[in-house]
């Protein structure tokens, strides 16, 4: 989680570490490489662990002193 919290903070998408390019027939848009940087508004962690253990977590930034869409509020 704290590397999403990061990415959101700092506007980088980590590149998938130990991956070149995705399998035949996956048209995914992979990050690989280096990193790359954007605005992000919404983070994704998956996590599994052992015995079956799965869990997801959704981050969404927001506006200093605003709404969602991070504009400001009277």
């Amino acid at each position: 989680m704290a590397t999403a919290l990061l990415a959101l903070r700092d506007g980088v998408i980590p590149h998938t570490a130990g991956t070149t390019r995705p399998a035949p027939g996956c048209d995914i848009d992979l990050v690989t490489g280096a990193p790359r940087y954007r605005r992000l508004r919404v983070a994704v962690v998956l996590a599994r662990g052992y015995g079956g253990f799965t869990s997801a977590m959704v981050l969404r930034r927001t506006g200093a002193g605003g709404n969602d869409e991070g504009e400001e509020t009277a």
